[in-house]
């Protein structure tokens, strides 16, 4: 890029990249993010910690006015010499392509179902003499896996270790979980390991002309999803995986080769997808492949990002895309975790497999895409169910968390795979303290108040719940005259107290009556510290 465009934006935009930006994501994405757990790293006698690095913040982008116009996002984000164009007809697209002999552009990858092709070039001017009227010229984004080193996950976070199956509910022999269901991980490639079934089919679409070393990010994933080892236990053992490899040894990737792995899950007959990797620039090349497997019944389940903020990155964030959040064993959502996600799973400091047959703590949200992926696996075949009701099942029985509803942390709420795999079993008796929430006054509603939500987590009618309240104003008894099998129930308290200047606890205990036994009476009472110096309503 020359001219004045070039000399009086690109200073300000590298500052922005510096200060406010973080230009990191764009370094680290050529950079080895993991260089100091290499394939040929000696085993450790105790597990690494891997943990995903906060990504960039993000920037919804829109459609170029002209060729030749780089928004913002475009420079922040977008791969140097490159584009991906688009054609409308068949003959435009032919006669492109006819047209790129002797024209000093490269071709780096087509995808012939959506008329798109990756062009690299030395001049940008060279390509769009190639072009006409009715071309679709976008930037090909960087894609990646979240990098290292450290993420900031607040004080006193649980770790999961080697308990994350029994924290979700699952007991006894899960061996034939996820049968004869297909998942597709896009990611940095599947290396084989004691952990994973042997012989998982990949297709790379990274290495070209000569073999290029694999990041163990996509291994890890694996694991999460199938692994079939006592340090490394996978929700759905017994799915089939086929590994589409769309990320080099640094864990790069982009939009084309995002939307090309899209493409040939579906027809590789996958029934999931699971992306652990994201962007935040928004490709109209990845939203049609994502529609493209949306329309053929295929779900995309994808991490949200791990910057705190208040969307997802891409894939994520897109219509159809089931976008993941973090929580730790505490059922806390994880600071580092974006907002906006459908629905919060196990994300912090698991185990998983990594090359070398070695293994490692895991955190991020590219850590809990794979754990609701192989919940949606095992639902499928449990069950008997096609992806898309499997799906539905899973969120009709989610955990209820944070604000009444869908939460801005927590989505829709928490995966408990425990209460899906009972679904229809009978005397299951469980109420809940799900939630206590802190909402302050608003013009609308100038009374600060305390929300407390109880849920039926049982299959069984409860009647008359006692629910006992205390905030610092004192302790209320309230009664629930009826609540139904997955049916919650929030009371709400005035908490207008001109004393209460600082943060202050929340206790909160439900006792089912008629001398039944509470099936799981550890998640009977809850207490909850608010956060008065939040902008927001707030519980941690």
């Amino acid at each position: 890029m020359n001219g004045p465009f070039s000399r009086t934006i690109l200073p300000a935009v590298f500052l922005l990249l510096f200060v406010g930006f973080g230009w990191w994501l764009i370094h680290d994405a050529r950079e080895s993010a993991f260089s100091r757990h290499s394939p040929t790293r000696k085993p450790s006698p105790s597990p690494a910690r891997i943990v995903d690095t906060p990504n960039a913040a993000p920037k919804r982008a829109h459609r170029q006015a002209s060729k030749t116009h780089e928004s913002l996002q475009d420079l922040l984000f977008g791969i140097p010499n490159e584009r991906l164009v688009r054609f409308a007809t068949d003959e435009a697209y032919q006669n492109f392509l006819a047209g790129l002999d002797g024209s000093g552009l490269r071709l780096l990858g087509r995808l012939d179902r959506f008329r798109a092709l990756r062009i690299g070039f030395d001049n940008l001017a060279d390509l769009e003499s190639l072009l006409g009227d009715d071309e679709e010229l976008s930037t090909n984004y960087m894609v990646s896996i979240p990098q290292l080193p450290d993420v900031a996950a607040q004080p006193g976070a649980v770790g999961f270790g080697n308990s994350t199956l029994q924290w979700l509910g699952i007991s006894g022999d899960n061996s034939t979980w996820g049968e004869g269901v297909k998942i597709a991980v896009l990611d940095t490639g599947v290396t084989s390991h004691a952990a994973l079934p042997g012989g998982i089919p990949e297709i790379d679409l990274v290495t070209l002309n000569e073999p290029v070393p694999v990041n163990g990010h996509g291994t890890a994933v694996a694991s999460l999803i199938a692994g079939e080892h006592g340090a490394s236990q996978g929700i759905a053992p017994a799915a089939e995986l086929i590994s589409i490899r769309i990320g080099d040894e640094s864990g790069a990737s982009n939009s084309f080769l995002l939307a090309e792995g899209i493409t040939l899950a579906v027809e590789q007959g996958a029934q999931l997808i699971n992306i652990s990797m994201g962007s935040y620039g928004d490709s109209a090349l990845v939203r049609e492949a994502v529609s493209h497997a949306v329309d053929n019944g295929v779900l995309i389940i994808a991490s949200s990002g791990n910057q705190g903020f208040s969307a997802p990155t891409y894939p994520a964030a897109y219509e159809g895309v089931i976008a993941v959040g973090a929580v730790d064993a505490g059922s806390d959502h994880l600071n580092f975790s974006n907002h906006g996600s459908t629905l919060d799973a196990p994300g912090y400091s698991m185990n998983a497999a990594w090359p070398g047959d070695e293994f490692i703590l895991f955190t991020g949200t590219s850590a809990s895409a794979p754990i609701v992926t192989g919940a949606i696996a095992a639902t499928i075949s449990n069950q008997d169910l096609s992806p898309a009701r499997a799906y539905e099942l899973v969120v009709e029985n989610l955990n209820e968390a944070g604000a009444p509803g869908t939460d801005p942390l927590y989505g829709e709420g928490i995966l408990n795979v425990g209460r899906i795999t009972n679904t229809g079993v009978p005397g299951i008796y469980d109420a809940a303290a799900a939630s206590n929430y802190f909402q302050p006054a608003t013009p609308e509603d100038p009374v600060n108040r305390v929300l407390v939500t109880v849920e039926n987590r049982g299959t069984e009618l409860l009647t008359n719940t006692q629910v006992d309240i205390t905030i610092p104003n004192g302790t209320y008894q309230k009664t629930i005259p009826s609540l139904s099998p997955g049916q919650t129930r929030t009371i709400s308290l005035p908490a207008n107290i001109p004393t209460i200047t600082e943060d202050f606890l929340v206790q909160s205990s439900v006792n089912i009556t008629g001398n039944l036994s509470d099936t799981q009476p550890n998640n009977n009472e809850l207490t909850t510290k608010v956060i008065l110096t939040s902008a927001s309503g707030s519980d941690q």
